[in-house]
């Protein structure tokens, strides 16, 4: 007669918490009683009890989190690491806030990790953090195994400094980091001296692809068939119009003088480089002449580029621009302003992180998908923590009109 096959106990207990998951007795997202209440249920010892908890986290049905208890996962949504609860930290270069978090780029990208980790309707809670220097935002979610906080400029001496607090980073243990649109690549060294797994989002330049994973937007295949299009309806004259930022202002300005400053001290985006790339590639392409003098700098909007459109309008029809390309949409809209009221015949585009029906060409950059690409890589990385850094390029799409 064989032998009847052992079954350690603890696998039974998991078995018996496993079938009450399934039946619904304990729903999704519910919290299970502690180890001392199901021992008195379950008519076992602590420990056995611990063990078969240990099962049902390796299986991902269960998530703790030290100090509040385990939970039920939601069978949609695993949790991101089955054996831990994660702390994940989103920095912004800007301020966050209820508006931004929905409003701008950093917004949009933010949507898209909330949304890869299956946390995006989430409640949010609005706070200060410790030292009352940051605006924080936290959405948690203990099915899921996580705690996302997105933390924005500090406040120094009532003033405004466009870096997250690193104390306050430090002292929040995080598992990972990304970093939204912060350029600084002093204060970024600072970041990397933490020792915590950073994703780089929207970071212009290529000088750190060797300390972390980067996730950046590709703008040759969106430039590229923006100038196609514009060559189908004829057009032979087109110029590029790039985007300029105020540099760094210094905290002790506020008021006019912050104004002042800002006018004043313009430098290119860092983004520019690659765009303009991206312009002299499709002009190339499609063997347009093309001149130094096509190339034009001005501030990132609708009204400061209608000064330069004015420049543009008043040029002997001969040299006139037929389209503009810019930096953003909201620039070609300015020169496109101008033209119209002259009852002239032109085209204008530019970058937008949203779907844009209108007066203008939208080159679209979805936020959203650089957002689930770095949410992506960062659990990668907490998988293979000592993988190569991997740089991935999310492409522009030219939207072409209806």
């Amino acid at each position: 007669m064989a032998k009847s096959k052992f079954i350690p106990v603890y696998v039974v207990i998991a078995e018996k918490i496993k079938k009450k998951i399934s039946k619904g007795f304990y729903p999704p997202t519910s919290k299970l009683p502690t180890v001392v209440k199901l021992s008195e249920e379950l008519k076992v010892n602590n420990l056995t009890v611990i063990r078969a908890l240990d099962v049902l986290k390796k299986e991902g049905l269960i998530v703790g989190r030290r100090g509040s208890g385990n939970y039920i996962t939601d069978s949609m949504h695993r949790p991101v690491m089955p054996d831990r609860h994660l702390k994940i930290a989103l920095l912004w270069a800007l301020e966050v806030s209820q508006d931004s978090i929905i409003n701008n780029f950093s917004g949009e990208i933010t949507s898209g990790i909330l949304e890869y980790f299956g946390i995006e309707n989430v409640k949010p809670v609005w706070e200060y953090s410790e030292s009352k220097k940051n605006k924080k935002v936290t959405w948690t979610s203990m099915p899921h195994g996580l705690q996302v906080d997105c933390i924005s400029e500090r406040i120094v001496h009532g003033k405004i400094d466009q870096h997250p607090n690193l104390s306050e980073i430090k002292k929040g243990e995080y598992d990972g980091i990304i970093s939204i649109g912060i350029i600084d690549p002093t204060w970024l060294n600072k970041l990397f001296s933490l020792k915590t797994p950073v994703i780089l989002v929207d970071y212009p330049n290529f000088n750190f692809e060797l300390k972390a994973d980067m996730v950046f937007v590709n703008p040759l295949s969106g430039y590229r068939n923006a100038i196609g299009y514009l060559v189908k309806k004829g057009v032979k004259r087109i110029h590029y119009i790039g985007g300029t930022i105020s540099r760094p202002v210094p905290s002790n300005l506020d008021g006019k003088k912050r104004h002042d400053f800002i006018v004043k001290n313009q430098t290119p985006e860092p983004d520019n480089a690659l765009r303009l790339n991206a312009f002299r590639q499709g002009m190339d392409e499609f063997k347009l002449p093309f001149q130094e003098d096509c190339i034009h700098l001005a501030r990132m909007g609708q009204k400061e580029c209608e000064v330069l459109g004015k420049e543009l309008v008043d040029l002997p029809k001969n040299k006139r621009p037929e389209a503009v390309l810019c930096f953003n949409l909201e620039q070609a809209q300015g020169v496109i302003k101008v033209f119209a009221n002259q009852n002239i015949s032109f085209y204008g585009g530019g970058a937008a992180s949203h779907d844009y029906r209108g007066a203008g060409l939208s080159i679209y950059v979805n936020a959203k998908t650089l957002g689930s690409a770095a949410a992506t890589l960062l659990v990668s990385r907490f998988q293979q923590p000592n993988r190569s850094f991997l740089t991935v390029a999310v492409p522009m799409e030219f939207i072409k009109p209806v």
